[in-house]
């Protein structure tokens, strides 16, 4: 009995000693059985073999993870936890959670998802220039086959989706139940179905029997098989852009433009750097831009600047400068914001001196927009926020320019009136039932749970350069920023150059706030009347305020305008009663039986103060 307690004590030591010696790292170099046993070694020397065997793995198989790392060494599996990592030569696989089988050379990933089945981490495989984004990916190190499970990969201009993919040793990609589209959208809006498609990488996609879809609806076009080629536009290379040249009628010579380089700087982002110059003295430069992310958004930019020279050599006048911008950016719908712009600006004689293109030259208006929403999920609010500017070219008073090389109406543009929102911002808040704690809808409900109240703010600063009018019914003297017009016809004020003059420009914009609060609820009287009780309050703030005082000298009123805070508002209130009255009345003939009408007659009642009264304070008396 001692010795079978002695011989189960050296068992379990040397079973520990073989685990600790027993090689756990993140490295494998294939499967390598060693025998424990010592051999004879051979005296007989061989040459090593210099033909490798096809499907061995040629290089180190590296993997990691951020959260933790499990390693099961009897069964020599990997279990990978919080983005995963697994790389192999050119071959990379991210995904939230990874399964490493080392005995068999796969790997298995897979996402995940958050309590409400939202996907919240998508795998990817990553094999050179090829991407492919599944709900899972299995993937043979030693054979470098793949299955990948309801995904979808970029082929050139066209994407390819299916609920099965699976890539062979020679690069070839099988799907089943696909569909090959160029709508770069996730939900594309056109696409053609197939049950067995095959796409050869860099040349060609083969689809067999077929048929089209728009709008997810299936329309008579098909066809047995179908043979596309792919373009592959998406890796522009960068070069350089070749000018094109010519003669201007506007006076600046002969000309060379739109010359310079495109730098490809990713698949996605795209950048052109242009010139142009003329021969009796001008140049410019122009830089083009282009920009995308799959499923997100997609926009362009432009920005050109123009020196255009007046004048005859040895006698130049004053250079004129002028600048345009453009900017598009669209995004994908998708989660709870949303941001959006649309940019064209510039100095007001861009087009009329530069413009190459007859629309943009007669062109008098010009519209920009930059807004940003977002609704605030499990919440009654949501906000948003823009700025918003117009140009006129039309208004304005002239600013004309000498040039002795050609006429002044040629050069001469009028002052731009310019208009900007900068910015307006709104906050609204749904009707919610504060007292219906149990949130019950039905019409057991009591009167007082079916209160509810909304509420809306705005608040905004308006901006503009345009000539100031005193349009009143009595003389004004000028007092600060005032306007005298002394029984004289309403006097105006030059147009302001909207950037030289700035300043100016902001300090007479009009800035305010709205808050808007709107309540109502419904109680039945008498079994069969309905009553609904509604009000209503407004209030406006603005930083400045109007002071009125008559000068007897001069017969006027000054106009005093102070920097002081200045509210005010208004409230009303309805009620109104209601009930439904229903009739029949029996025909009896044999087309029509009864003729059944409804009576809905209704008594309304509204209030509203009277807010011109002098214990509110919202008007000034001035005595004349």
């Amino acid at each position: 009995m001692r010795i079978l307690k002695k011989n189960k004590a050296w068992l379990v030591l040397f079973g520990a000693f073989l685990l600790l010696t027993n090689p756990a790292n993140a490295q494998i170099r294939g499967n390598k059985n060693t025998d424990s046993l010592k051999t004879l070694q051979d005296s007989l020397k061989t040459t090593k073999d210099s033909v490798k065997v096809k499907g061995d793995i040629e290089t180190t198989v590296k993997y990691v993870a951020k959260d933790s790392l499990v390693y099961k060494m009897r069964s020599k599996m990997v279990f990978m936890y919080g983005n995963a990592r697994v790389t192999y030569g050119k071959t990379q696989l991210d995904a939230e959670n990874i399964q490493l089988d080392q005995a068999n050379n796969t790997v298995s990933a897979r996402g995940k998802v958050d309590s409400t089945g939202k996907k919240i981490s998508i795998p990817t495989i990553q094999d050179g220039t090829e991407k492919y984004e599944a709900e899972a990916i299995d993937y043979n190190i030693k054979t470098r086959k793949a299955q990948v499970y309801k995904a979808v990969t970029q082929q050139g201009e066209a994407v390819v989706q299916g609920n099965r993919i699976r890539k062979d040793t020679e690069g070839n990609i099988y799907v089943e139940e696909g569909r090959y589209t160029t709508c770069n959208l996730a939900h594309p809006h056109f696409y053609i179905q197939s049950n067995k498609i095959k796409v050869i990488p860099q040349k060609q996609v083969v689809v067999g029997p077929f048929n089209f879809h728009l709008a997810d609806i299936p329309t008579p076009l098909g066809f047995a098989f179908g043979i596309f080629p792919i373009f592959n536009t998406n890796k522009a290379k960068s070069g350089v852009i070749v000018p094109v040249y010519g003669e201007e009628s506007r006076g600046r010579g002969f000309f060379l433009r739109n010359g310079g380089y495109y730098w490809a700087v990713s698949e996605y982002v795209g950048l052109q750097f242009l010139g142009e110059i003329y021969s009796k003295g001008g140049w410019g430069l122009n830089t083009n831009g282009t920009y995308t992310k799959k499923y997100a958004y997609n926009g362009s930019f432009s920005m050109r600047y123009n020196r255009r020279l007046t004048g005859e050599e040895g006698n130049r006048g004053e250079a004129i400068q002028d600048f345009w911008i453009n900017w598009s950016h669209s995004p994908q719908s998708k989660g709870s914001s949303r941001f959006s712009a649309s940019v064209n600006a510039g100095t007001n004689g861009f087009n009329r001196r530069n413009a190459t293109q007859i629309n943009n030259r007669v062109s008098n208006s010009f519209n920009s927009s930059i807004s940003y929403s977002k609704t605030f999920i499990g919440t009654p609010f949501s906000m948003a926020a823009t700025i918003r500017h117009d140009m006129n070219l039309s208004s304005g008073s002239f600013t004309p320019v000498s040039d002795q090389n050609t006429t002044t109406t040629n050069l001469a543009v009028p002052k731009a009136i310019m208009n900007m929102a900068l910015p307006d911002i709104s906050l609204n808040m749904n009707r919610i039932f504060p007292l219906n704690f149990s949130n019950i809808t039905s019409s057991g409900t009591k009167w007082w749970q079916t209160f509810g109240i909304s509420y809306s703010f705005r608040g905004t600063n308006q901006l503009t350069n345009s000539p100031q009018t005193t349009a009143t019914s009595f003389p004004f003297q000028v007092f600060r920023d005032g306007f005298i017009l002394n029984n004289n016809p309403p006097s105006q004020v030059d147009t302001l150059s909207f950037l030289a003059d700035f300043p100016e420009v902001f300090k007479r914009g009009q800035i305010g706030a709205v808050h808007s609060i709107q309540g109502g609820w419904t109680m039945k009287l008498f079994k069969y009347f309905n009553l609904n009780p509604s009000f209503s309050y407004n209030e406006t703030w603005y930083p400045r305020r109007l002071d009125f005082n008559y000068d007897e000298a001069s017969g006027s009123v000054k106009v005093d305008t102070l920097g002081a805070f200045s509210r005010f508002y208004n409230y009303n209130m309805s009620a109104a009663i209601t009930t439904r009255i229903f009739g029949t009345y029996n025909v009896g003939g044999r087309r029509v039986e009864a003729i059944r009408h409804t009576m809905m007659p209704s008594v309304s009642m509204f209030y509203t103060p009277d807010f011109s009264q002098e214990r509110f304070g919202f008007f000034q008396r001035v005595p004349l």
